[in-house]
């Protein structure tokens, strides 16, 4: 069976019919594909709401997020502001603290490939891991305590995403665990 199109071509409603719902099942799929990569980014977002009992704090401490994200850290020691603020940073910047790390220490091309291998020959060759290792032996006291109080914070939010109480980031998900 066959009827004149509109251009008086034949046509056939059947063929027509298997085009739209090819058409329809592509969109499906495409739909359901898009749902789903938004809700693993959803997922891989940092936790804003409720509470997290992590290790490391001397006393309570909070986190705010403003209406852009920005998260505001309030702590009853100077000591625990610089844990809430690693904390915050390796919720936002855990991809990238693991990629300047490498960057530092000639390490790229472990998860980049060879392609990479430039960067990391210069790196190492220039001693970049060297001299912050050998910068942070140079410290005083106080900047130490700082710095590590800061680590400590970052290490916290690697060990909710190690544990499974977060995810990982996307980026790092694709090239590497924490």
């Amino acid at each position: 069976m066959s009827t004149q199109s509109p251009l008086g071509h034949a046509r056939r409603p059947w063929l027509s019919l298997g085009v739209a719902a090819l058409l329809l099942v592509l969109g499906g799929v495409l739909v359901a594909r898009n749902f789903g990569a938004q809700r693993m980014l959803h997922r891989a977002l940092p936790v804003v709401d409720g509470r997290l009992a992590v290790r490391g704090l001397d006393a309570e401490l909070a986190i705010v997020r403003d209406g852009h994200g920005v998260p505001h850290v309030w702590a009853k020691s100077p000591r625990d502001a610089w844990f809430g603020l690693g904390f915050v940073q390796a919720q936002d910047r855990l991809a990238q603290l693991s990629f300047l790390i490498r960057a530092a220490r000639g390490r790229t091309a472990e998860v980049l490939g060879p392609e990479a291998l430039e960067a990391d020959r210069l790196a190492r060759t220039l001693g970049f891991g060297r001299l912050g290792d050998a910068q942070l032996l140079r410290l005083d006291a106080s900047t130490r305590r700082v710095l590590d109080a800061h680590a400590a914070g970052i290490s916290a939010w690697i060990e909710e995403v190690k544990s499974g109480r977060a995810v990982t980031p996307v980026p790092l998900a694709r090239l590497e665990a924490p």
